[in-house]
């Protein structure tokens, strides 16, 4: 699935299912009482859809534009040459870091307790990313303030 915005926004997609789902029953009920209403209907409905503006996500932090300026600072400052395990105790902050290194064409690697969400194909270790491969570490902490510390590659 595309994925347009921003990388901490992605739960739009989750809302505009809900409203979708919400909606298509009110419309149908209403087209079958009344049916020269369901030309107007689904008029009105792929118009609303068109010109409405996002709904609000449930996932929202300010944090995310600090996470994307930070990722884009140290990528600009000092770039990774090997892969990235990125090191968090909250996945809220890992998971955001990954995606931006992701769209920068980073790899990007999290610990085994981050693979159900951002995917095993992404777990170090594992059987593609053994243990005792050259990569970089990049540790994300927060609050009081959003931190990324890259560190030495590995031999």
């Amino acid at each position: 699935m595309l994925q347009f915005g921003a990388a901490w926004a992605f739960n739009s997609f989750f809302v505009f299912g809900l409203l979708f789902l919400a909606l298509v029953p009110l419309a149908f009920v209403l087209s079958t009482r009344i049916p020269r209403l369901m030309p107007i209907a689904l008029a009105a409905g792929v118009v609303a859809t068109l010109v409405a503006p996002a709904p609000a996500t449930l996932f929202r932090q300010s944090i995310g534009d600090e996470i994307h300026d930070r990722v884009q600072t140290l990528l600009l400052t000092s770039p990774p040459n090997a892969p990235v395990v990125v090191e968090s105790d909250d996945w809220e902050l890992a998971v955001p870091v990954v995606l931006q290194l992701e769209r920068a064409g980073v790899v990007s690697l999290v610990p085994p307790r981050f693979g159900l969400i951002v995917g095993e194909a992404r777990v170090y270790p594992s059987p593609a990313w053994p243990i005792g491969m050259r990569h970089q570490t990049l540790t994300v902490t927060a609050p009081p303030a959003l931190s990324l510390v890259l560190g030495q590659p590995t031999p």
